[in-house]
């Protein structure tokens, strides 16, 4: 059996698409490293591994792990966004406000958003994220 990780297009807009996250442990699979959440070459219509994404909100669940999200440089060092804490019970963070958390990958980079976790092989893990990114 492996983790359930589901990734459903809430809209997908000419600049701007809207992602439901769920997730739940298996129990034995491990920790997520570099797990890729949108990839917009292959999730967004019309767009390409050149597209530049830019979080403009997250909103967050989780229960009995941590999780952060982060851009993938094609690189070493991924460009990180936000680091998501299930000791908070969650979170609504607008970003839209300052402009955006925007892929900084430069040429290196793969256009994915992907999300690492800690606590996650426990099972019983599960977590909900939504969040908007305009491109």
């Amino acid at each position: 059996m492996a983790h359930m990780i589901s990734v459903t297009p809430i809209l997908i807009g000419p600049a701007l698409s809207i992602f439901h996250v769920f997730m739940e442990s298996d129990g034995v699979s491990g920790e997520l490293t570099d797990h890729v959440l949108v990839d917009p070459a292959v999730d967004i219509a019309g767009q390409s591994s050149k597209t530049r994404l830019n979080m403009q909100t997250l909103c967050y669940s989780l229960a009995s792990f941590d999780a952060k999200l982060e851009y993938d440089s094609g690189l070493i060092d991924d460009k990180m966004i936000w680091v998501l804490s299930h000791e908070n019970r969650g979170g609504e963070n607008f970003f839209n406000v300052m402009g955006g958390f925007k892929d900084r990958s430069g040429d290196d980079g793969t256009g994915k958003l992907q999300i690492s976790t800690t606590g996650f092989a426990s099972a019983g893990a599960m977590g909900s994220i939504i969040f908007s990114v305009k491109y």
